[in-house]
């Protein structure tokens, strides 16, 4: 899905969001945050990982900015989420989209008590591995099913058996993409700065 494509619902005043997938383990969307903008507490239904694309986005005490990853486990609590600059995030897992379910999330908020405890991976945490000539990956999460990563190429550079879609690693665990900042690395991959595979 290019960037461009699909369109922007107003979620309340300066949050728009837009689905790019929508399943049984929750939407995987865009959202932007316009500055001062906040979304109120909820509770997660699904694991939900999110990514800031640009700006900052500050939960709770957390301040997160571009390239910051976070992971909340189902049935964890997010305390309210704002952006002082405005911001655009990428999340998998969230109930956008199922109306029910984001009441569903809505109302948990209101019951005291956190849940697990989120992960967060800065930009500046975690190591860059190289895997094949010109690709480097930093692993950000796994629960033995599914692994998050970020892969980045150099310039003129493949991954063997890369694929724009979801599909299973060298580990055996799922993997999705998204690429938004670097040059695509090849034409025959369909994603380029912009596109999102969910």
């Amino acid at each position: 899905m290019h960037g461009r494509d699909g369109g922007w619902s107003e979620l309340k005043a300066g949050v728009q969001s837009k689905i790019l997938r929508a399943g049984a383990g929750g939407s995987s969307v865009l959202i932007r945050l316009n500055p001062g903008a906040t979304l109120p507490v909820h509770r997660h239904r699904h694991l939900e990982e999110g990514i800031v694309l640009t700006g900052s986005m500050q939960m709770g005490e957390l301040d997160l900015g571009v390239a910051d990853y976070h992971v909340s486990a189902p049935g964890s609590r997010h305390a309210v989420i704002t952006s002082r600059d405005g911001c655009l995030t990428y999340l998998r897992g969230t109930s956008l989209g199922n109306t029910m379910g984001l009441v569903i999330e809505l109302l948990g908020g209101l019951v005291p008590g956190a849940g697990e405890a989120p992960v967060t991976i800065t930009g500046k945490d975690g190591q860059w591995q190289p895997i094949a000539e010109g690709v480097e990956e930093k692993r950000l999460w796994r629960d033995g099913q599914q692994a998050s990563r970020f892969i980045r190429f150099a310039p003129g550079s493949s991954l063997a058996g890369h694929r724009a879609c979801a599909g299973r690693g060298n580990d055996g665990c799922r993997w999705r993409n998204l690429l938004w900042r670097s040059p695509c690395p090849q034409p025959r991959i369909s994603l380029c700065p912009g596109r999102y595979a969910p």
